[in-house]
């Protein structure tokens, strides 16, 4: 499934109030190794170094961001989640859905 894809399942399941914003996305390949959050790493496969993050994001008075973790090559849904303030408020592991 395509990452706008995964995206809108995800808000329109479990974050319909903010799927109307005006959402921005920004990628970029990271070490696995770098990424902070302990639920988000336990679910990254082991001997995946690196991982495409996806961050979804709008500009407004909420500091909502929603990430999108992906193999290096973008073909493969981890987990996506969202952060507010800073604080995870949920994640859903990806893997065993078809991309």
């Amino acid at each position: 499934m395509s990452a706008i894809r995964v995206f809108n399942w995800y808000m329109e399941k479990y974050h319909p109030h903010l799927i109307h914003q005006d959402w921005l996305v920004d990628s970029r390949v990271v070490k696995s190794q770098n990424i902070r959050n302990s639920v988000r790493v336990k679910i990254i496969p082991l001997g995946m170094s690196e991982v495409n993050l996806l961050l979804f994001y709008y500009d407004g008075k909420n500091e909502d961001i929603v990430y999108l973790l992906q193999d290096k090559e973008g073909k493969q849904n981890i987990s996506i989640g969202l952060l507010s303030g800073n604080k995870l408020v949920n994640c859903v592991e990806l893997m065993e859905m078809k991309n």
